[in-house]
């Protein structure tokens, strides 16, 4: 028997913030999570900012006072994989675009082999731009310092990347 909580934390820039925590059955935490998200105008696909809403932050728990990182490739990370992927039918989601846990997918495929012998502990994502069904992804995994970096961008623009701890 587990417990998921999540709320709500506060908004911060164009981001909403929100916490997520799991519990096991004797109220130990397995998992805490952050994430930081933006609401997008699908007309103009713009960013909507949090200041055109009255959303409180939520009193009910302390502020971490943290923004999920931005992930960075290190300079001198060693190029590990590169490949490219068209998004799938089932790929795609209501919007029309890459569905966000499909680019964890892509991302595990390419690590490959790897996936199966690393025990990772943490694992952060970014996801940055939209990839469109007739978009062509172009993938690369990295190393640096024994972390696993896998960036997937789109006609130069970085769609998502993600590290593997």
């Amino acid at each position: 028997w587990t417990i998921l909580k999540t709320w709500h934390e506060r908004t911060e820039g164009p981001y909403f913030i929100r916490k997520y925590e799991l519990y096991d059955e004797d109220g130990a935490i397995l998992v805490e999570s952050d994430s930081a998200w933006a609401i997008m105008n699908l007309e103009n696909r713009t960013v909507v900012r949090p200041s055109k809403y009255d959303i409180p932050d939520n009193a009910a728990y302390p502020l971490s006072g943290e923004l999920p990182i931005k992930i960075r490739i290190p300079d001198g990370a060693a190029q590990i994989s590169k490949s490219s992927r068209s998004p799938h039918y089932s790929d795609i989601d209501y919007n029309s675009h890459v569905n966000n846990v499909k680019y964890l997918v892509w991302a595990m495929d390419a690590l490959g082999d790897i996936s199966y012998e690393m025990d990772f502990s943490e694992l952060t994502l970014n996801f940055n731009h939209e990839i469109k069904p007739t978009d062509e992804a172009c993938i690369k995994v990295f190393e640096h310092d024994g972390i696993r970096y896998v960036h997937i961008n789109d006609d130069g623009r970085q769609a998502f990347v993600a590290t593997f701890r």
